[in-house]
């Protein structure tokens, strides 16, 4: 659609009338006025039958006035929206009062209005074309926003949108699709859950989702599985996630943790299920032995990284990066210490692909140059544990090189929770 075009577009709606889009066919679309567009209203797409997951929300879109449909009467759910038309339609329903355009560019009052109510900023988008197709991710940019939370943290957008109702994942999985466009069905359906938020209302939220973009933001899901133990410091400081990553040995040996992820093991439709390695055990500092994993309890695991360029040092089994926890900080007061009865955070005990144990601090058997993927980590009965100390989140990075490990994050137990 060109500019011309756009700009018959919103020149209608600015002045009052409804639009209705041209065919793929006949591209060109025409104004109706009030009256043609309240019969219009109560009319069906014909290709948005009653059980589509938004057709209510398309509905009530189209009875506000801000959207309409095809002269072949259709609605086409899922072409793309661009930053400025889903911008449009936000200031449209949302109230914020905008003036007409004059022509030169048909978004420019949208866009205006929007700054100045607080949703939208220059430099929003990365290439600043705000006829391209807008992302799922600056989707959740604007949303948070209209319901007037912000954040100086780019990659934080879409765990606000999530964890206010205003996102759902795309799939059972919580899936975010941050970088795919936004269709005109998700459009219209952001746009209400905004409305229902700035009128007082909840809405229901999506837990993988929340834990897929809180791992976006800061590589880790542990605030939002484990709030009762690592939420409690969230107020006054983020995890340091931006310096997970280190190198050694005159650039031969880098490493990073990629991601430090929390699994329910109750729950069976836990989407990250997948990245505990087969066999894993966890070991019982009583007895020396290892056991199964229960279903009551959360595995953390760190996943990690290191290339090897080259080993001059003769290195078989490298102290590399890795986060994790402190073992026994956690513990189940109502739990007797005893031989193969998890009650307090323990190590799990995880093989590499040799056959050997990388420890809860990251150990990796060194073969010669090349990539090594590893995970290790830990685990914690289910239950209200308790603490007298903060819990840490700690680095360790190639401690064969001197590197100190530092201490990422730290929080209290919260045990109102």
């Amino acid at each position: 659609m060109n500019k011309r075009i756009l700009g018959t577009i919103i020149t209608g709606l600015i002045c009052g009338g409804a639009i209705v889009y041209g065919s793929e066919a006949d591209p060109a679309p025409h104004v109706t006025n009030a009256a043609s567009n309240l019969s219009l209203a109560a009319a069906s797409f014909s290709d948005i039958s009653s059980d589509y997951w938004a057709a209510a929300e398309i509905k009530k879109a189209r009875e506000q006035g801000y959207i309409d449909g095809y002269a072949d009467g259709t609605f086409l759910p899922g072409r793309n929206v661009t930053r400025a038309e889903f911008v449009k339609m936000a200031v449209s329903a949302l109230g914020i009062e905008a003036g007409q355009a004059d022509g030169a560019q048909w978004y420019a009052p949208a866009m205006d209005a929007a700054a100045a109510a607080g949703i939208y900023r220059a430099g929003d988008f990365a290439d600043d074309d705000l006829n391209a197709p807008m992302s799922r991710q600056e989707m959740a940019k604007v949303a948070v926003r209209a319901i007037g939370q912000d954040t100086p943290i780019e990659e934080k957008w879409m765990y606000l949108a999530t964890r206010a109702g205003l996102i759902q994942g795309m799939d059972h999985a919580g899936k975010l699709g941050l970088e795919e466009n936004t269709n005109r069905a998700q459009s219209v359906t952001i746009i209400s859950r905004i409305q229902t938020v700035r009128s007082g209302g909840t809405l229901p939220t999506d837990k993988y989702a929340i834990s897929s973009a809180e791992i976006a933001w800061h590589k880790t899901n542990i605030v939002t599985m484990l709030p009762r133990y690592f939420s409690a410091a969230q107020a006054y400081s983020d995890i340091d996630y931006k310096n997970l990553k280190v190198s050694g040995g005159a650039g031969n040996f880098t490493c990073e943790v990629e991601k430090f992820v929390v699994i329910d093991m109750e729950d069976p439709n836990d989407p990250n299920r997948h990245l505990l390695p087969e066999g894993t055990k966890w070991f019982d500092a009583i007895d020396r032995q290892t056991y199964p994993i229960p279903s009551k309890s959360f595995v953390v695991l760190s996943l990690n990284r290191l290339v090897v360029k080259d080993n001059p040092y003769g290195i078989t089994r490298a102290r590399a990066c890795t986060l994790a926890l402190r073992n026994q900080t956690l513990k189940d007061p109502n739990l007797t210490p005893k031989a193969g009865v998890l009650y307090q955070l323990t190590a799990l005990n995880i093989k590499d692909g040799y056959g050997y144990d990388t420890g809860s601090s990251g150990i990796v058997t060194i073969k010669g140059a090349g990539i090594y993927e590893y995970v290790n980590g830990h685990i914690l009965p289910k239950g209200n544990l308790v603490s007298s100390e903060i819990n840490p989140i700690t680095f360790y990075g190639l401690a064969d090189f001197g590197i100190s490990p530092i201490k990422v994050y730290g929080s209290k137990t919260d045990e109102s929770i």
